[in-house]
């Protein structure tokens, strides 16, 4: 990755590389109307000049009939877009790119000019232009005459399968798709959404050899408020994922980062238009960016440049950054954790399952050696924010054991632990997003409503949710919804567990404080009391049913009949954001992760520390407890999706896998430092810290 200082003072709006007799270069343009010709490899500026008037647009390098390397560039408009007075009207001039002389003005319009790239219809060099709420392309030629009265060789309103398409939005790219020159055009709606507040594209692949208004070959909608950034082609590989000859179509599109309720900048995707695998990049974040793909060298280069707004550091200030992507892409720096779940497959052998993008790896939670894995149903990538599984849980139903994977756009599949093929998929609707996943049973025979005396059966329960609720209850065994529970506010946490002898669903919710238990099976409100926003289990602690929730720095425990306070929680210097309850040959334990990294072991009936067990330099996302052979293990996930277990044996606290620590903090430190600085005595010969 490296950072290219530019246009200190004016905001970057647009980025695009192009071959010029041989050589790769960046051209940059900005809102004082200045571009400037860049050597991405050196660093260094081969020319600068101004656009005759408002600020560059767009930019497309283009080779003429006659072998020159000529840059096509739009301008037009002024830097306030929103002004009542502002200059709508575009126009798009060829330039030689190494001097910067302006060689032709090749078309006006009245409209802005958002986009352009260099094409060939029947082998002539051409370009194509967004403009006039259409797209239009014009024949070069060797570019010695202006071409705005000429009639373009393809032309399309947007029209498509008889329908209207919403207006068009930059970017505008080339690629190659089914062995065929084809346009990636890019259509927004706006007023999307619950709320209406949302946008929505569609990255749509138009073929303009295909008769006087081309025809679309493929669309793929994005998810919603997904933003196209940049659109290219990733040298030095084969396209079977796009579906053709060639150099697959690489999209990278812009989204809000989420912390929970939050907004926090947004986060750069890359994937392959009708490929497998994708990621984040870690570049820079900020309010919007403008980016293009380049092949510098044989590899694949990403150009962002951040407009000003929110800036996180220097390099932000109006630079451009470079970062390589790898062929394959399999992304980094970003959130891949989701989720863990411990209990046992058909051999009744334990197994850890993880969850992550696009698959859930089934370990063998001693060695942490792979020994299965699952694949996430896709429904549609491009639609439904990547497929991702983002909650699993394990479970046995009807005396086999499965996994729930609940993820975007595919709602909830049940899995074979052994094989990973799904057995069953349980969703809302076709494309339902899902959240959060728990599963239980009720321990003995029920009556369902509205059934007969003689149908009563022990049911085997599944809960799903989205944020925003409502939550689904199935029967895990048959499919079928036996209802919904409220879920006011924002959820936050799922669990089923044990009270006064029978099974009830625990809902947290976010931004409220409260934590519901409800009548799984009939969907009745049974107790609401105060409690935390992050992380909610259930448990026995010193013969009480309890329940334990974080809130900020605490967390909370109070008994689940009366609601009355357990015990408190102080966790030192960082908020807690996930939890685990358990017994250990007779012992309740609690487990915490916060958001500076640490996984803290605890005693529920007092309230004490009595050990680290963990450091990640990321939030921790999900801890898990569980106990094999009669010892207690514990498993911990980083935001990044790293996980670590550890193994409590005899008196000895033992790191099992990985090998190496992502953070050298020690472990075994007290909660404020390290270990007989604010650590409370640990019983011997149960759990005792690291000397």
């Amino acid at each position: 990755m490296s950072t290219l200082t530019a246009h200190s003072g004016a905001v970057p709006t647009v980025l695009e590389f192009g071959v010029v007799g041989g050589r790769s270069v960046l051209v940059s343009g900005a809102a004082d109307g200045a571009v400037r010709v860049w050597d991405p490899g050196t660093g260094e500026v081969v020319a600068s000049f101004s656009v005759p008037s408002g600020y560059a647009r767009a930019a497309a390098f283009v080779t003429l009939d006659d072998g020159r390397d000529v840059l096509a560039l739009a301008s037009g408009g002024d830097a306030d877009d929103d002004a009542d007075d502002g200059d709508d009207s575009g126009r798009v001039d060829l330039y030689e790119p190494l001097t910067g002389h302006r060689l032709v003005p090749l078309f006006e319009s009245d409209e802005l000019v958002l986009g352009l790239v260099a094409t060939a219809v029947g082998g002539r060099a051409a370009v194509a232009a967004v403009c006039d709420d259409r797209v239009r392309v014009w024949g070069l030629g060797n570019g010695e005459a202006a071409v705005e009265s000429a009639e373009p060789l393809a032309q399309w309103s947007g029209a498509y399968d008889g329908f209207r398409l919403p207006p068009f939005f930059a970017p505008l790219a080339g690629g190659v798709w089914d062995g065929r020159e084809v346009l990636v055009l890019v259509v927004e709606e706006g007023g999307v959404g619950w709320d209406a507040r949302e946008w929505q594209q569609t990255v749509l692949l138009w073929d303009p050899a295909r008769g006087p208004a081309g025809r679309v070959v493929a669309r793929f909608p994005l998810s919603e408020s997904e933003s196209v950034l940049a659109v290219g082609r990733l040298a030095g590989v084969g396209s079977r994922e796009s579906g053709g000859e060639g150099e697959p179509i690489v999209l990278a599109t812009a989204v809000r980062r989420h912390r929970g309720a939050w907004v926090e900048g947004v986060q750069v995707r890359v994937r392959v238009l009708g490929g497998d695998g994708g990621g984040v990049l870690p570049v820079h974040t900020g309010r919007f960016l403008t980016g293009a793909f380049g092949a510098v060298d044989g590899r694949t280069l990403l150009a962002t440049a951040n407009t000003g707004y929110f800036d996180c550091a220097e390099q932000d200030d109006h630079g451009i950054v470079l970062t390589d992507i790898p062929a394959p892409f399999r992304g980094s720096g970003e959130p891949v954790a989701g989720g863990l779940a411990l209990g046992v497959d058909g051999g009744q052998r334990p197994v850890l399952v993880v969850g992550g993008d696009y698959q859930v790896a089934l370990i063998d939670p001693v060695t942490g050696r792979a020994v299965g894995r699952t694949a996430i149903p896709r429904c549609d990538d491009y639609q439904h924010g990547e497929s991702r599984g983002v909650a699993v849980a394990l479970g046995v139903v009807d005396g086999v054991p499965l996994v729930a994977v609940a993820g975007i756009g595919h709602g909830v599949s049940l899995c074979d632990p052994e094989t990973g093929a799904v057995v069953r998929e349980l969703r809302r609707s076709p494309h339902s997003w899902s959240r959060f996943v728990a599963l239980g049973d009720t321990g003995r025979r029920v009556l369902l409503p509205g059934r007969r005396a003689a149908d009563a059966r022990r049911v085997f329960l599944l809960a799903e949710a989205d944020t925003s609720g409502p939550v689904t209850v199935w029967d895990a065994a048959t499919g079928e919804v036996l209802g919904s529970v409220d879920a006011p506010g924002r959820l936050s946490a799922l669990a089923f567990g044990m009270v006064g002898g029978r099974t009830v669903l625990a809902t947290g919710h976010r931004g409220l404080g409260l934590v519901q238990l409800w009548d799984p099976v009939r969907g009745k409100l049974l107790e609401r009391f105060e409690g935390g926003d992050a992380g909610l289990a259930l448990g026995s602690v010193a013969g009480r049913d309890v329940f334990a929730t974080g809130l900020g720095r605490e967390v909370r425990i109070g008994d689940a009949r009366d609601g009355r306070s357990v015990a408190v929680v102080e966790n030192p210097g960082a908020t807690v954001t996930c939890l685990a309850l358990a017994t250990v040959r007779g012992r309740p334990l609690l487990v915490t992760g916060d958001s500076a990294g640490t996984v803290r072991m605890w005693d529920p009936v007092s309230g004490r520390y009595l050990t680290t067990l963990a450091t990640f330099a990321r939030l921790v996302h999900e801890v898990a407890v569980g106990v094999i052979d009669d010892e207690a293990y514990v498993f911990a996930q980083s935001r990044a999706g790293r996980v670590t277990a550890c193994r409590l044996h005899g008196g000895d606290l033992t790191v099992l896998w990985p090998a190496r620590d992502e953070d050298p903090r020690r472990l075994g430190q007290g909660p404020g430092g390290p270990a007989g600085q604010g650590a409370a005595a640990v019983e011997p010969g149960v759990i005792r810290p690291d000397s």
